[in-house]
């Protein structure tokens, strides 16, 4: 008798044993489980499954699985799979919490018969982080076609820009020459002014074509930003309107940056266009420069911010603002909040590359209903700068002297526009439409060539080629160089390198008159 009480008990002992061993795997295993019968009263859920779903032991014991779908027709599509086969594998739904939200999971179901009741037994999935993963993975597919996207369209713009800066270089340089023949009280004059001022809106389109391709060749020296903006306040003129009133708060003293002026003022203008959009009524544009150090909280702050000295330029606009939506997507490609026809989406975006390109930063403040403010930072330099005057010149102080100029370029209207202008203006002129013509024009030719003016990229090879095989034959020939569009970084760094004077298209008739004097006069140091 003793025996088989002792026997008894060790059994009991044993079953509940076996039953904490049961209920710690239940309620601690990594996935939640879940038992109901088959008319989907809920028996049983795990610790697992209470977090998931938000609801306590106590609650979940007066829920239906009707209950906890956050879509009804998934309910429908596990039952319809529970009555044709018999069990769900890894279907994945949104189980409904507690408060409402909607939380991803996977399931796998089977059905039991347990003490005599059948039942449907769920082994539930967290799958928050491969929702998370699946949306991070679309949205790099989504950045890779838009990066394709980008490469198309930034291909297409610079080959537009490279078209249309050699027609409207050739229109500037006819237009000037016959502006230098008149004079100011003729009738024409004014008629002439207007094609100068057109073109050089021309111009400006296809600068930030250029700058939207990456195609733009930087010239990048010291700079003053104060004269800069000084300079690019001539252009923010003309496209504000009259209400809107432009202050300037520039500080004395102002450390040099290194950059290119002409992309800088691009920056300034899109920035002040994007303002005046934003002020239909009026309203007033503040210019300021500071010198700022940047410390290493800061830089922590602001991923894209370094510790050191900086210059920068805030520009402040009193118009109706930005939501938060809005200023994360501004500096997007194609972004605008502007109706059909009215932007291009493009200012801003080309404002930060500019910006980038000259190893600096944006910052942007803005609430609805107060303005927007603008704060550009471009590393210091220790270099002095340029002065920025722009020197006159009267454009027969600018004359040959019948000096012979190689001219090489494949597009013939620049030829022939370039080639008329030049002749009246003192020089002889040769020109060539490639680097086989031009080799056999220097081979043959009995007088001295005095420059070598070519483009960068001709039918037959690059201009660069062309001035390493004339300089075998003569290391002293003088250079000039331009091109439609500029090139691509190694060519560049040559460009730079060899110190050779670069003129972009389009350009007028006394720049190039006044970059070929300097070609002329440059001692070459190679």
């Amino acid at each position: 008798m003793t025996e088989r009480r002792e026997d008894l008990y060790h059994r009991i002992e044993e079953l509940q044993k076996s039953e904490e061993r049961y209920r710690l795997l239940f309620n601690t295993v990594p996935v939640g489980i879940g038992i109901t019968d088959r008319d989907g009263a809920i028996l049983t859920v795990n610790k697992t499954l209470t977090e998931m779903m938000g609801y306590s032991q106590e609650e979940i014991g007066r829920l239906e699985t009707g209950d906890v779908f956050f879509n009804p027709h998934d309910r429908k599509r596990i039952q319809g799979m529970l009555d044709r086969q018999g069990y769900v594998q890894n279907y994945i739904f949104d189980l409904k919490r507690r408060e409402g939200t909607a939380y991803p999971v996977m399931v796998n179901i089977g059905q039991k018969r347990l003490g005599g009741t059948d039942v449907i037994i769920a082994c539930v999935q967290d799958m928050t982080r491969y929702r998370e993963m699946e949306k991070k993975q679309k949205l790099l597919q989504e950045r890779l076609v838009q990066s394709q996207k980008m490469e198309t369209v930034g291909t297409l713009s610079g080959s537009m820009a490279h078209d249309f800066n050699n027609i409207l270089t050739a229109i500037k340089m006819s237009n000037d020459l016959a502006l230098h023949k008149l004079e100011k009280t003729d009738s024409l004059y004014n008629d002439l002014m207007h094609v100068r001022y057109v073109t050089d809106y021309g111009a400006n389109l296809t600068r930030q074509l250029m700058l939207y391709s990456r195609r733009k060749l930087m010239e990048i020296v010291p700079l003053n930003l104060n004269i800069v903006i000084k300079n690019a306040l001539k252009m923010v003129r003309r496209v504000l309107d009259k209400s809107i009133e432009i202050q300037t708060d520039l500080e004395k003293g102002l450390l040099a940056f290194e950059g290119d002026a002409g992309t800088v003022k691009q920056a300034i203008l899109n920035i002040s266009v994007n303002a005046r959009d934003a002020m239909p009524e009026g309203g007033t544009l503040t210019f300021r420069t500071g010198n700022v150090m940047i410390n290493g909280v800061y830089a922590r702050l602001h991923p894209e911010a370094r510790r050191g000295k900086y210059v920068c330029l805030s520009i402040e606009d009193t118009g109706y603002g930005m939501d938060k939506a809005t200023l994360n997507d501004i500096f997007e490609p194609f972004f605008t909040t502007k109706g059909p026809g009215k932007g291009t989406g493009l200012g801003l975006s080309i404002v930060q590359d500019i910006v980038r390109e000259h190893k600096g930063w944006i910052n942007v403040y803005a609430d609805p209903g107060n303005g927007a403010t603008f704060k550009l930072y471009f590393p210091a330099t220790s270099k002095e700068a340029e002065s920025g005057q722009e020197t006159k010149y009267m454009l027969e102080t600018l004359r040959g002297r019948g000096e012979t100029i190689l001219m090489v370029e494949d597009e013939k209207s620049v030829v022939d526009a370039t080639e008329r202008v030049l002749t009246e203006m003192g020089y002889r002129i040769r020109p060539a439409g490639t680097i086989r013509e031009a080799l056999d024009i220097y081979g043959r030719t009995e007088e001295n060539i005095d420059l070598l003016f070519t483009d960068t990229v001709l039918p037959d090879g690059k201009g660069l080629d062309l001035i390493d095989t004339l300089r075998l034959k003569d290391p002293d020939l003088k250079v000039l160089l331009s091109s439609g569009y500029g090139e691509d970084k190694i060519h560049r760094d040559i460009i730079y390198k060899q110190e050779y004077l670069f003129i972009q298209k389009p350009y007028d008739l006394e720049r190039l008159l006044i970059f070929i004097r300097k070609a002329l006069a440059a001692e070459h140091s190679n």
